[in-house]
């Protein structure tokens, strides 16, 4: 039963427990605040107890279920930022669910058991943590969201891909000209996000956006002009002299049913620069569910990313999957 990238903004949640058996709770995300570094997990079936469990970080969680009914899940730490004077969040929060699942083994065992989620255990075998994992690789566009994965893990990369929004068609036309032309005079036009109060810059020459995350309580338009010219100048210059280099990971994050030529090329461009790699994200659906990754035969890696809801803070830790199970092809 996956529930990736849920958050708990209750006390309590119940599920469903078909039969007797053994099973798992992915804990994907905590909500540590300076009053409290930890969450308390109390479960019971139909109101008996299993015990109770503190939660500090990402885990999975085990249990012994020895009747079927109600899991019910208490969370008596869940805490509205609002009353923490942490923000304007008036939810209450507490640990976001991964997976809930029966596993295979018939296990009886009385204790609530706390272990490394897979990912983490895959990680720890190869040296790196979520932050250095993410940091391998760097955004070509599609959209935003690597790059707030990035900066969810404090790796506030500055790209000059890392965020714009374009069709991969178009930033290979880019790369394939070495963007020649990009932020000439007279090319760059400052214009209004259509979802966030933001300036967005688009480029006349390619067709690109870039996002600034910058409006007009922060900065005049004539201002961010000067800044967004020289920025982008000097980005495209440490852009190609980082792909002629090589060997470097890209992503490129698709929301849209593009053609496989369309990134096919994409991949091309940037193995024109050096013996650069590409993977293409996708939005995971049923036959692709979260996870998935192939190797096309023209070098490019493509992968299936779950929804992760409406909740930011469950990004990072999707893409943290991804990133693993791509790693092998790249």
């Amino acid at each position: 039963m996956p529930l990736i990238g849920r958050c708990l903004t209750c006390r309590e949640l119940s599920f469903p427990i078909p039969r007797p058996g053994t099973y798992s709770i992915e804990i994907g995300w905590v909500f540590r605040t300076p009053q409290r570094q930890c969450q308390r997990v109390a479960l019971s079936i139909n109101k008996r107890s299993l015990g109770e469990v503190v939660i500090e970080r990402p885990c999975v969680m085990e249990f012994f279920a020895p009747y079927s009914g109600t899991l019910e899940i208490h969370l008596p730490d869940a805490a509205r930022p609002l009353d923490l004077g942490l923000g304007p969040d008036e939810r209450l929060l507490s640990i976001g669910v991964g997976h809930f699942d029966p596993l295979p083994r018939f296990d009886v065992f009385l204790d609530i058991k706390i272990k490394e989620r897979p990912r983490d255990l895959l990680l720890s075998q190869v040296g790196l943590t979520p932050r250095e994992l993410i940091k391998r690789f760097e955004s070509v566009g599609g959209t935003v969201e690597f790059g707030m994965a990035q900066r969810e893990l404090e790796y506030d990369t500055s790209g000059l891909l890392c965020f714009v929004d374009a069709p991969p068609e178009v930033i290979a036309a880019a790369l394939e000209t070495r963007f020649m032309d990009l932020a000439a005079p007279g090319t760059l036009m400052i214009s209004q996000a259509s979802i966030h109060p933001e300036y967005v810059i688009e480029d006349s020459v390619y067709g690109l956006r870039f996002h600034t995350w910058r409006h007009e309580i922060d900065i005049s338009q004539t201002d961010l002009l000067i800044s967004e010219y020289e920025m982008i100048s000097y980005r495209v210059k440490e852009f190609i002299a980082d792909a002629s280099r090589g060997s470097k990971l890209y992503v490129y994050r698709s929301h849209t049913l593009f053609l496989a030529e369309s990134h096919e090329r994409l991949g091309s461009a940037l193995r024109a620069l050096g013996p650069n790699k590409l993977l293409v994200v996708h939005d995971a659906h049923s036959q692709r569910p979260h996870g998935t990754v192939e190797r096309s035969h023209s070098g490019v890696t493509q992968a299936w990313i779950g929804s992760g809801g409406a909740d930011w803070w469950t990004t990072a830790d999707l893409w943290v999957d991804i990133l693993i199970a791509a790693l092998p092809d790249l």
